[in-house]
């Protein structure tokens, strides 16, 4: 028996069939992208939104299409703009492999290019009127990039300091005796630091996104929308006082308890919850009407056939053929660049020894202690390998040694914002309470010693003093450099293996005499200097 196939699904098989094309032509281009991207959202706490911005975007998109009569017109004008799109993606997956940057975040890289893709497609198959109708939903895809580090970072180190000082002159202001250090508040009973969790900088961002749906929804306008969004700063910072403050008046009456586990917890979640109830109040504040916006219909709504049919006629079959082959330049390009790069980058390491092998004499000083991270530190770091031991020489002077090391293209845990500049003493002693006395600070060029020089401290906190020297390896710090690395790395892959990063520090006790103390770490990274490259420390 033979079965007629009517002639409307004949008419849109080939649409479909089109649609399918670049649909799965995207998908090949964009997954490895969308994996990175979403490892950051996942492992990240300040852009754990991430994942839902997508499907709010979509939603609203959604909304916009089913509900406006609208002729979609192809325009060539998206091209340029897919092009662009898949260089920037392309860029961030090879910079992703050859160095993984610090500053100017490969996540950065990869969510815009795939932004300016998908506008770009848009326009080339609905026309530049189709992407302004669109043009809060695709706005609203911001909230989805991963900003660069160095940004992040600063953000972050000024609201911490923000929320120390107003959390200090509000506890002494209820009457609890409190002396800041820092970022550390302490009590009578207790010292409570101000973590990248008290900051209020991951409460921002979800603050944020959610101002602008609001301001979306309550059809508020442009000005007042962006007010809004403004206000999500100081209600931040005012959410994690209140955090910061009722913790401190808990561990005063009841305990330490309070301060950690899943008490400190629920109090995060509650002060949160107040500065959304704040946040949607000052909404409506600003709001003129409640009213879901754009619900006019300026004609009868399309059906999905027809308007699966409009976007892909005939006559856009050549811009069609143009996106896909574009997309498939993408995927293809990224196989490609991981291919060259990856097994000349085994090889290259796979002569180094794990720290884990660290000799037990040092020129004069012996092995005493070995110690393994914190569990939270090494979620922080996600290094590649570590080790952290005590030696003694035969003065009896001891040192602690810390080596924290990544591979190229190592992807890290929770610190994966931060780089290896927010590891070194110089961010993480003020970040502990410790106060930095700058007439012992000493800057030197060491041919033992390789990375970015040689580096002596010495720090204060509550009468004790650290003597600290260190030195690190951190990714060419100007763009130029960067791309001059990654055009040398194309040549010889085998350079990839400079692109290690690390941080080698070296503390002991400087409370008696700092000279001393000074002169005794120097003369163990010299001893240092001669078997750090045998670990891939270049």
């Amino acid at each position: 028996m033979t079965s007629i196939v009517p002639q409307a699904q004949i008419k849109l098989l080939s649409p479909c069939l089109g649609l399918g094309i670049l649909g799965l032509a995207l998908a090949v281009f964009a997954w490895p992208s969308l994996a990175v991207l979403c490892d950051i959202y996942n492992k990240e706490d300040d852009y754990s939104h991430g994942l839902m911005v997508p499907f709010v975007s979509g939603y609203f998109a959604w909304q916009i299409v089913r509900e406006k009569k609208m002729e979609l017109k192809s325009s060539w004008f998206g091209i340029p703009l897919i092009v662009i799109g898949v260089l920037v993606v392309t860029l961030g997956q090879w910079y992703l492999i050859a160095i993984y940057p610090d500053g100017l975040g490969v996540g950065f890289l990869l969510a815009i290019g795939l932004i300016l893709c998908l506008a770009g497609t848009t326009i080339a198959f609905g026309g530049i009127k189709f992407l302004r109708l669109l043009f809060f939903p695709f706005i609203y895809l911001v909230f989805t990039v991963p900003f660069p580090k160095s940004f992040t970072l600063s953000l972050t180190l000024w609201l911490r300091n923000l929320v120390s000082v107003f959390s200090e002159e509000i506890i002494r202001a209820i009457g609890i005796t409190v002396f800041r250090e820092g970022n550390v508040l302490h009590l009578v009973n207790a010292s409570l630091g101000v973590e990248d969790a008290c900051s209020g900088i991951r409460s921002f961002w979800m603050l944020m996104a959610g101002a602008a749906a609001l301001g979306y929804v309550l059809n508020m306008g442009f000005f007042r929308s962006v007010l809004l969004c403004m206000l999500t700063l100081p209600v931040s910072v005012a959410m994690n006082v209140l955090r910061v403050v009722a913790t401190g008046f808990l561990v005063h009456r009841a305990g330490i308890q309070y301060a950690s586990g899943w008490r400190h917890e629920v109090c995060g979640w509650v002060t949160f919850g107040c500065g959304l109830a704040a946040l949607i109040g000052l909404a409506s504040l600003l709001s003129r009407k409640l009213a879901v916006p754009h619900s006019g219909n300026d004609g009868e709504s399309p059906r999905v056939g027809a308007l699966v049919r409009n976007f892909l006629a005939p006559q856009r079959v050549s811009i069609l053929a143009t996106v896909v082959a574009l997309f498939s330049f993408g995927a293809s390009a990224n196989f490609i660049i991981h291919n060259h790069y990856q097994q000349t980058v085994d090889d290259a390491f796979s002569d180094r020894k794990p720290l884990a092998e660290f000799p037990k004499i040092v020129g004069d000083f012996t092995l005493a202690k070995q110690r393994s991270l914190l569990k939270d530190h090494l979620d922080l770091l996600s290094p590649s390998d570590y080790t952290i031991v005590s030696y003694q020489n035969s003065a009896g002077a001891k040192v602690e040694l810390r080596v924290i090391y990544w591979s190229p293209g190592s992807r890290r845990g929770k610190g994966i914002k931060k780089g290896v500049r927010s590891h070194f003493p110089d961010v993480c002693y003020p970040a502990w309470g410790f106060e930095r006395i700058p007439d012992f600070d000493l800057e030197l060029r060491n041919e033992e010693v390789t990375g970015q020089g040689l580096s002596a401290r010495l720090f204060s906190k509550a009468g004790r003093r650290e003597s600290v020297v260190f030195w690190y390896k951190d990714v060419p710090g100007k763009l130029s450099n960067r791309f001059a690395y990654l055009l040398q790395s194309w040549k010889d892959p085998s350079v990839n293996k400079e692109g290690a990063q690390y941080v080698v520090t070296i503390v002991t006790d400087g409370s008696d005499s700092p000279d001393l103390a000074r002169r005794t770490l120097l003369d163990f990274a010299n001893e240092l200097g001669q078997i750090l490259p045998e670990f891939g420390i270049h």
